[in-house]
């Protein structure tokens, strides 16, 4: 990795490009100074930013130079001597090729320049490749100068090789190649050809008050940006006509899934089995028939039934379940270890009101070991309606009124003590319902009493699903709400809403607020967010809670029967 002081050095020389491929090589500031022009050149594969970069390094790390320039100074009477045998005999002539000819341009070049010229090829090599070139170089030697157009082609040539080797040109370059011009074609002008820039204050001396500086300019720098725009403007194209390309083929695939889809929707109109099958089409047609109950202003589920009849199968609760998944609202799956520590903690987090019989009593009877699982949840969602007794003013039809722990405990779960008054006290709920023009939404109903379950159901618009348990049965009715978008019963709207909370983990933004279920129950969403199964049974008891002290007295009801 390159550290932070090499990070600064790149900014500083305007090389911020760089600091990825010296991160890559790491490239440290130890070492800088044991590198060689060989492994610069091999790291900085563009010209100018390498000409740029090895001026610093030989200013700052190279050895060689720096100890020759010692040794200058140190041996005055060597160079005097090297001077006096230079003047009394000299070295034999060089000669000199067109090649160096073309690229030695000046006297005391920077290094950078000389990179720059070293890393081009000779005019000569460059113009003989080309057509352009040689047009121009004929051009030239017939008539001695050159055309406003013969510049532009000299340009040419020079900067599409520049730009087919990805070299970038920078100003030091530009203005070597201006002098290597000039030097092939003597009756040329460098500043045609390369502009300086010009600093703010130099600017302002000479355009009178102008305090804005301004960009290197001649022909080459212009073709060059020109050149990088149309590049740019050419990758957006290219770009611009993929988007489109992808467009059309997700439209297609679109195409494709909505004919799919509808296949779907037609076989599903028609057969009932094989189940297997009914399930792979039901799971294509989610998102369809999800959109329908959410954007329908009618919730009368009839009508729903009616499109989708499959969910009046008697496996119809599958279906529910598979469009509650879609929904994608929870991770959460419930079970008799979950619902074991939603009930501890918030058994924890009350009391029950000793003047309460039915909860005295209640509470007695799950003590036992002796009964069964579908009886303990039972009796335990019972409780819990005593412990969270309806608290707010409801309203219908324009009629306030305090449900009661009996109707709150009704609008979730209703007693048949044989399967022949199933068909009653499905009746009278829509009777009750009806009455008061409220919509009928699922419950629960139980065959037996609360301490001995034999069947249990869900009716769902008179629609019965016989389920395993009193379990599945609470999962299946939470579902149903979500699925086709319904408001909890009025008078138990507070306890799904724990149930929500603090088993499913949903958290949607037009929850109500209800504040009997903010204090200790509050606690229960926290305690049960950590954990995102089954509680562990070996889990240690919770430490006690601050007991919740609000009065329940007047909430106490004279309800002692089993279907409390």
């Amino acid at each position: 990795m390159a550290d932070e002081e090499v990070i600064k050095i790149l900014d500083d020389l305007g090389l911020e490009d760089l600091v990825e491929t010296f991160k890559h090589n790491k490239i440290t500031m130890g070492i800088l100074p044991k590198m060689n022009e060989t492994l610069i050149n091999a790291l900085i594969p563009a010209i100018g930013d390498r000409a740029v970069f090895l001026d610093f390094w030989n200013k700052n790390f190279n050895k060689n130079q720096s100890n020759e320039g010692s040794s200058e100074k140190a041996s005055k009477k060597r160079k005097e001597r090297n001077h006096d045998n230079a003047s009394s005999s000299g070295p034999p002539a060089k000669k000199v090729s067109n090649e160096e000819n073309n690229s030695i341009v000046i006297n005391k070049p920077l290094s950078n320049s000389v990179f720059a010229v070293e890393t081009m090829k000779p005019l000569d090599t460059l113009f003989e490749e080309s057509d352009l070139g040689r047009q121009v170089v004929r051009k030239y030697e017939l008539k001695n100068e050159l055309e406003n157009s013969d510049r532009s082609k000299v340009c040419n040539v020079i900067i599409t090789d520049l730009v087919n080797r990805k070299i970038r040109l920078r100003n030091e370059t530009a203005a070597v190649l201006a002098k290597m011009i000039v030097k092939k074609f003597p009756t040329e002008v460098e500043s045609v050809y390369y502009r300086p820039p010009v600093s703010k204050i130099k600017n302002v001396t000479k355009s009178g008050g102008q305090n804005r500086s301004k960009p290197s300019g001649g022909k080459l720098m212009s073709m060059f940006r020109n050149r990088k725009h149309e590049e740019t403007k050419l990758s957006k194209l290219l770009l611009k006509e993929k988007d489109d390309k992808d467009k059309i083929t997700q439209t297609a695939n679109e195409s494709n899934d909505q004919a799919s889809i509808q296949e779907s929707v037609d076989w599903l109109s028609v057969n009932v089995v094989p189940w297997e099958l009914v399930i792979e089409h039901w799971k294509k047609t989610c998102k369809i028939r999800c959109d329908e109950f959410k954007n329908s202003k009618d919730k009368n589920l009839t009508n729903f039934y009616k499109s989708w009849k499959l969910y009046e199968h008697v496996q119809g609760y599958e279906l529910i379940s598979i469009d509650f998944e879609y929904l994608k609202l929870t991770k959460m799956l419930l079970n008799i270890e979950l619902w074991k520590k939603f009930f501890d903690i918030l058994r924890k987090n009350s009391q029950v009101n000793q003047r309460d019989s039915t909860a005295v009593s209640l509470e007695q009877k799950l003590a036992s070991k002796n009964i069964s699982e579908n009886a303990m949840v039972l009796m335990s969602l019972s409780l819990i309606a005593h412990l969270y007794p309806p608290k707010q003013m409801k309203k219908i039809n324009k009629e306030s009124f305090r449900p009661s722990i009996g109707l709150s405990k009704e609008s979730i779960f209703k007693i048949a003590s044989t399967p022949s008054d199933m068909l009653l006290v499905k009746e009278k709920a829509r009777v009750y319902a009806s009455e008061r023009k409220m919509p009928l939404q699922p419950y629960i109903i139980i065959i037996g009493s609360v301490e001995d379950v034999q069947d249990t159901y869900v009716c769902i618009d008179e629609r019965l699903y016989k389920v395993r348990g009193v379990l599945h049965a609470l999962d299946t009715c939470f579902k149903a709400f979500h699925v086709f978008d319904l408001e909890y019963p009025t008078a138990s709207t507070h306890l799904w809403l724990l149930i929500q909370k603090g088993i499913y983990q949903i958290h949607l933004p037009y929850d109500q607020e209800i504040a009997s279920i903010q204090h200790g129950p509050s606690k229960l969403v926290d305690k049960m967010s950590t954990k995102k199964h089954a509680a562990d049974d070996d889990s240690k008891d919770e430490e006690d809670e601050e007991k919740n002290e609000e009065d329940s007295d007047d909430d106490t009801e004279s309800e002692n029967d089993d279907s409390s």
